[in-house]
């Protein structure tokens, strides 16, 4: 009883000394009995109804449009389910919206991991048109729509959110969305572990392709591809050939990538269309 007492406390700590957006320190080493995971992301589709300067998905840059195959989806999270317990899961892109079935991974997400804080994040264009399934898949399944309130739906946020409450669903809001920041360093010399120690995004972990990345670098393929450059292999944890420790520690500690990104000191510009130039992300 002492022991685990004392563990208590430690984690209580080491929870206290980072401040990673209110989630979960790496420190929780287990809970419901398997290896512990704080966060992570999944884009319903990679392309974008908005489109931001400098989007740290790189959603301008996606030629066409790109959607998650939802059969996929749930093969993941079922082997997911398996190997790890997960704090929270955002589902995103992107716009999730665009995808038509979108209530299919609200319901599959939930199925797999019963326990985990669902959010599904939105700029809310499309939440008028949401036929009455959607409202009732998110309200069943427990899901929390979030709005990111970029300066192009201000003025209809207020409609938005009356749309949600008329619904019973949790709602939540992102206001801080009318600076988009650019942190590269594009002579790639930064300090690994000073720069994935200050990141804000290394926290944002993403499964995309049957892969978990420790941030939204993974996207970064549309950049090379809009651009023509020569692609760098971008480091990806298999979720089918890992344990879930392996999982976790992956996430935890900084990649090569890393060395392109200077947190400490990002370019800060207000909010705008983008214009498809390569200065918006170099």
């Amino acid at each position: 009883m002492r022991i685990n007492f004392i563990q208590k406390v430690i984690d209580l700590i080491r929870h206290k000394k980072k401040k990673l957006r209110n989630v979960p320190d790496y420190g929780i080493m287990e809970k419901y009995g398997k290896p512990y995971v704080p966060y992570i992301e999944v884009h319903l589709c990679d392309h974008c109804n908005l489109n931001c300067k400098g989007c740290g998905h790189f959603s301008p840059l996606v030629k066409g449009e790109v959607f998650a195959d939802v059969n996929q989806f749930e093969r993941d999270l079922q082997e997911l389910s398996k190997k790890i317990s997960l704090g929270r899961m955002r589902l995103m892109g992107g716009e999730p919206l665009l995808h038509k079935d979108v209530n299919k991974f609200m319901a599959i997400a939930r199925k797999y991991f019963p326990k985990t804080e669902l959010r599904l994040v939105t700029n809310g264009i499309l939440l008028p048109t949401m036929p009455e399934e959607f409202w009732q898949t998110a309200k069943d399944n427990d899901i929390r729509i979030d709005i990111s309130v970029y300066p192009p739906v201000k003025d209809k946020f207020e409609t938005y959110l009356s749309l949600i409450k008329k619904h019973k669903v949790k709602f939540g809001a992102s206001h801080d969305c009318e600076y988009f920041y650019n942190s590269t360093n594009s002579n790639g010399d930064s300090n690994i572990s000073e720069a994935f120690n200050n990141c804000e995004s290394n926290v944002c972990h993403n499964l995309w392709n049957s892969k978990l990345y420790t941030c939204p670098i993974c996207f970064k393929k549309y950049f090379y591809e809009y651009f023509n450059q020569t692609p760098e292999e971008i480091e990806g944890l298999d979720i089918y050939s890992l344990s879930g420790i392996e999982i976790r520690d992956g996430l935890s500690r900084p990649i090569a990538q890393c060395r392109y990104c200077s947190p400490t000191n990002p370019k800060k510009f207000k909010w705008e269309q983008s214009k498809k130039e390569i200065t918006e992300w170099v």
